[in-house]
């Protein structure tokens, strides 16, 4: 009996041991057709391209350079109107006059009774 669990324990132990080894997972490449494809949308941009983008939003008014010419540092590519100024302030002339007649208008009313 002692021989029979002796041997037993030997390899209930050798098994332990053998299914404990690193077993490394491999694969093999096949060539085969594609069966998936991803649809994906964007923009391919060269190494060296460089966007520019203005403070206000403006309309170019006149460009000095046309594709692909060098340039050279701090010299100007194009040139953007700047009526943002003109327009802040017609802008606010507006306002003044809008506010001004409705502040004043009980007032215009009140003058226009007493001239009949």
């Amino acid at each position: 009996m002692y021989k029979t669990t002796l041997a037993l324990f030997s390899i209930l132990i050798s098994l332990a041991l053998s299914s404990c080894k690193n077993k490394i997972e491999s694969t093999t490449p096949e060539i085969k057709n594609i069966t998936e494809s991803v649809y994906s949308s964007g923009y391919i941009k060269s190494k060296n391209q460089y966007e520019v983008f203005g403070k206000p939003n403006n309309i170019v008014k006149e460009i000095f350079v046309t594709e692909g010419t060098p340039v050279q540092k701090g010299s100007p590519i194009f040139q953007m109107e700047n009526n943002t100024q003109q327009l802040s302030t017609e802008n606010a002339r507006l306002a003044s006059i809008a506010a001004d007649f409705r502040i004043n208008n009980s007032k215009l009313r009140d003058g226009k009774k007493r001239l009949i």
